[in-house]
């Protein structure tokens, strides 16, 4: 990551040890997130957290990592980029989603249907300057809702106030007005 982020000065990084990763590296501390993390290139901690639907590493071990995660966090002021799968919003501690910039979910039209307009916002301003739209305009779904302003009209088929309790009926409702993709 450091080579690609020294070559591309558009790119930036995270530090941080995914939950399938977990028993490989146990014994990584907040002190070495925190050391890691003063590279000017790196400005987030993680991707980290708990991932109970594969459990490729045993879930103590998870959960102790992600703890690290989440004090290197603290202690630097970076954002932390969660993992969580296989539970939900259950598997991450309590406060830690503030509900308006941090959010949930797996897949662009699902963030622009459901999630707090802050959060699009940000989304929409940190994929702004044309040094990374040239490099993201290579990824189809951000091309598609972001850059084309398709996840602004997904989005305008929800009343968010009175959203689909289920996930399913979101995504049946955008898979027919055509704004689904992976």
């Amino acid at each position: 990551l450091k080579a690609i982020t020294r070559d591309h000065p558009e790119i930036y990084a995270s530090v941080g040890t995914h939950p399938h990763n977990a028993a490989a590296e146990p014994d990584v501390s907040t002190e070495d997130l925190v050391r890691l993390s003063q590279d000017p290139r790196i400005v987030a901690i993680g991707e980290a957290g708990l991932d109970y639907f594969y459990d490729k590493a045993p879930r103590d071990i998870q959960e102790t990592v992600f703890r690290r995660h989440i004090a290197a966090a603290r202690e630097t002021g970076l954002p932390l980029v969660i993992h969580s799968l296989g539970g939900g919003r259950s598997t991450l501690p309590t406060g830690l989603i503030d509900g308006q910039v941090s959010c949930h979910y797996r897949l662009l039209p699902l963030l622009y249907a459901r999630e707090h307009q802050l959060a699009i916002d940000t989304l929409e301003t940190v994929t702004a300057p044309n040094k990374l739209k040239k490099v993201l305009k290579g990824y189809e779904p951000i091309k598609r809702m972001v850059y084309q302003g398709r996840g602004r009209k997904a989005r305008a088929l929800f009343d968010q106030n009175k959203l689909p309790r289920k996930e399913q009926a979101i995504r049946n409702r955008l898979k027919s007005n055509g704004y689904w993709m992976r």
